[in-house]
């Protein structure tokens, strides 16, 4: 028996990682229904909830603040992992390394 059921943000997470390593474009609908999901998922799963947001937003305050979350919900190294890729992504290289510091 599973102990850890997935949640609807952990399939989410999922999701989003295939949609990123197979590089494929998805649509404004789709990105505002993934979003929609996510945000949905913050009640029950806040910590993937918080790390899908973040997998999903560009925006610089945004990625943050969400981040900042799941980091102070979950597991440190996963979070901040997380972080470090997303802020690469947004070419935040220094930012990126500052945060794979603390998993070090």
């Amino acid at each position: 028996m599973n102990q850890n059921p997935k949640t609807k943000a952990s399939e989410l997470l999922e999701k989003l990682s295939i949609i990123i390593s197979q590089s494929e474009s998805i649509s404004e609908f789709e990105l505002a229904s993934l979003r929609r999901e996510a945000s949905a998922s913050l009640k029950t799963d806040p910590f993937h909830g918080y790390m899908a947001l973040a997998a999903l937003t560009w925006d610089n305050t945004k990625l943050d603040e969400n981040h900042k979350h799941a980091i102070a919900l979950g597991d440190p190294y996963f979070s901040r992992t997380n972080y470090a890729v997303s802020l690469s992504k947004v070419l935040r290289y220094e930012d990126a390394a500052s945060q794979m510091r603390f998993v070090t």
